[in-house]
């Protein structure tokens, strides 16, 4: 006799099938496959019934499915199996023969294995076609310990592995090779970031796409000579050589085989001008005190290498310079020199008159000579950023209105577009109704002790509501006034009815202190007691008893009440024989994992108090950001009906939203966030060698 199942889904679809018992699992899914619309959309899913994930080869008879149960359907996505299969092949030759009784766990075995391979293969093709080079084997350096080797970024990789080569000879074939390659990748001054030319990326009025450049020739000449002077710099270091005119001129003689033809000292010096704290020319005798990273030091043709400041002498056993530090200090550099040059440009062109898709682009004499006569900010000293020195910004103590201070993000902060949109929200003036005349006399003067003459509508409208018997909900703004709906109705019926009590539940020990002294103040003029208390985690043992025998409002919270009332419901039987009004505010805070066993907490209470004392209570509830009000606090309530008060009655200002999308930083930008001056503070530029 077949079996009736039902199938679910995480979605909510589901289906019925009948099967007979003694067929498999496997069985169950090829007739989903053909029957089930999900099942046929995704041909990979598991199937499970209460949490537990079933056998494929196990019997439908032994699942023990009781009437009301159902098996759930997941479908996942598995990386393709056949490029798994051909890099991790089983093979059949090695599989010892079994008897018949352990074939089957045989096979499972093997499916998980299968499985277990066919993932660490996807990993490992996902990783190789992301270029992340993890997966590769790296040279072990010939003159340093087969330690594991530091992340490096770019072609600042390709650095390291020239430095670790181990020959000495500059003009070595591949030395030479290698150099070559890291000089002719630079293809476009770029933003490393994003891929787009930096020109086109700050003065084009449309988006471009990455394959465009507007870089003049001068200027990827500079940036391909300062690559080369960066690198042999490093090479030389590395061998604990001085770097000097003579030396710097003899390897500039056969620059062509570099990638660079006629490159001379004198563009040396033309890059020195340009950021002349990377770039140290020094004079005869002269010496100057940099730590490692911080510039390339060429001494004069007279100077010794004992003078050279990086070249300490150092014992003659001491470990040479670590290539990964080296290989940091030239992308250092490099981020340095970018930084600087880029000021110069950007400086150049936003000062001329014309104002066209691409202003006048400028040559690289145009931008030494500016520096002469225009007061550039000092973005490559390294010292004064480690130290501190943070970008300029608005020191203003001055009020703004809210459309000047808008106007001022717009020209300051907000110079590079970082504002988006703006919303702006008219003011609203209050909506005012007369207190009503039903309402009792001691609610009138406890009005008139905070100073309170007019409600506002909704105030008045929740408070009708609540009087007539209805349960409600007051969803309205902050600030508007919602705490006197509740108070107001709870005054009135525990003045009435002398053994009435309420029940307060906030979700935060600082909200019901802050409401227990407004409702204090409210009543401070009756000539009656209404023995306001707090009753959570911070009461004593002695007051909680004073708590149980006095306390006509009750302010808890929902762990209180799980933990140390409803359990003890019996020491609180005055207060649940009498209960009147329940108040739950901030009723938005209960949603998701904690709204379900906050709305389980309410249904206990409410069973206690029908089926134990007696008693149906009245619920209010407040908030202010929810979407669906009325349905929630149904829900969370276990109610058949909500009255919703959500006309606003409350005044309101001007409002403006302003939308602000901040520009992307990465790690490596944060250390140049401090050379930008305040005009250029949201124009990040981390410079490398790849993509430049």
């Amino acid at each position: 006799m077949e079996r009736r199942i039902e199938i679910r889904t995480i979605g909510g679809e589901s289906t019925t099938v009948l099967i007979s018992p003694d067929r498999w699992v496997r069985d169950l899914k090829a007739l989903l496959r053909e029957s089930f619309s999900t099942a046929i959309k995704s041909t990979n899913f598991h199937l499970f019934l209460k949490g537990a994930k079933l056998d494929l080869n196990s019997r439908i008879d032994s699942q023990q499915i009781k009437e009301g149960e159902f098996i759930v359907l997941v479908p996942f996505v598995k990386k393709s199996q056949k490029l798994s299969s051909q890099q991790y092949p089983v093979d059949q030759s090695f599989r010892p023969s079994m008897p018949p009784g352990e074939n089957l766990a045989s096979q499972t075995a093997d499916s998980t294995w299968l499985d277990t391979m066919n993932d660490i293969s996807s990993i490992a093709h996902t990783l190789h076609r992301s270029g992340i080079s993890g997966m590769e084997k790296v040279e072990e350096p010939h003159d340093e310990c087969p330690a594991k080797r530091k992340k490096l970024s770019g072609n600042y990789d390709a650095i390291h592995d020239l430095l670790s080569s181990g020959s000495k000879d500059v003009f070595d074939h591949q030395i030479c090779g290698k150099i070559c390659e890291l000089v002719e990748s630079i293809k476009c001054f770029s933003n490393p970031i994003t891929g787009t030319c930096l020109l086109l990326e700050h003065f084009a009025e449309k988006s471009l796409n990455t394959e465009q450049c507007a870089c003049p020739l001068w200027l990827k000449r500079v940036l391909k000579a300062f690559t080369l002077l960066n690198v042999l710099y490093a090479f030389f270091y590395r061998q604990n050589k001085s770097v000097t005119w003579n030396l710097l001129e003899q390897v500039l003689k056969q620059s062509g085989i570099f990638g660079l033809d006629d490159l001379s000292t004198s563009f040396v010096e033309k890059l020195s001008l340009v950021s002349p704290k990377v770039i140290i020319i020094l004079g005869n005798g002269q010496k100057v005190a940099t730590p490692l990273g911080l510039a390339i030091i060429i001494g004069d043709m007279s100077t010794n290498a004992s003078d050279q400041p990086e070249f300490k002498k150092e014992k003659r056993n001491a470990r040479q310079k670590s290539i990964f530090v080296i290989t940091k200090a030239v992308e250092k550099r490099m981020e340095t020199f970018r930084t600087d040059l880029w000021k110069l440009i950007r400086c150049f062109m936003e000062n001329q008159l014309s104002k066209a898709v691409l202003p006048c682009m400028p040559s690289l004499e145009d931008i030494i000579n500016m520096r002469d006569h225009v007061t550039i900010p000092e973005c490559s000293n390294i010292k004064k950023a480690k130290s501190g020195a943070a970008v300029q910004r608005c020191c203003g103590t001055n009020l703004l209105e809210p459309t000047e201070m808008v106007d001022h993000l717009q020209k300051g902060l907000g110079i590079s577009g970082q504002i988006v949109h703006i919303e702006e929200i008219n003011p609203k003036l209050a909506t005012h109704v007369d207190i009503p005349d039903s309402l009792a006399d001691v609610l009138k003067e406890a009005l008139l002790q905070i100073g309170i003459t007019r409600l506002y509508d909704h105030q008045a409208e929740a408070l009708q509501s609540s009087l007539s018997g209805k349960h409600v909900v007051i969803a309205t703004s902050t600030s508007s006034g919602k705490s006197l709906c509740y108070n107001m109705r709870v005054v009135e019926a525990l003045s009435t009815d002398m053994t009435a009590c309420a029940l307060y539940m906030f979700p935060t020990k600082a909200l019901a202190q802050d409401q227990k002294r407004a409702f204090v103040e409210m009543t401070s003029g009756f000539d009656f007691g209404l023995n306001v208390s707090i009753y959570d985690g911070d009461t004593s043992q002695k007051h909680r008893k004073w708590i149980e025998n006095n306390a006509r409002v009750l302010i808890t919270n929902p762990d209180m009440l799980h933990l140390s009332i409803l359990p003890y419901h019996t020491k609180f039987q005055r207060i649940f024989a009498n209960l009147r009004i329940i108040v739950v505010d901030e009723a938005h805070i209960y949603k998701g994992a904690f709204g379900c066993h906050t709305s389980l907490i309410l249904r206990r209470l409410k069973r206690i108090c029908l089926h134990v004392y007696g008693c149906d209570p009245l619920f209010i509830f407040c908030t202010a950001t929810l979407a669906n009000p009325r349905e929630h606090t149904m829900e969370l309530g276990n109610l058949q009906n909500v009255e919703l008060i959500q006309n606003d009655g409350s005044p309101c200002g001007a409002k403006h939203f302003v939308l602000w999308n901040p520009p992307f930083r990465t790690e490596a930008t944060r250390s140049e966030r401090k050379t930008w001056n305040g005009e250029f503070s949201n124009r990040r530029i981390r410079g490398t060698a790849t993509g430049v």
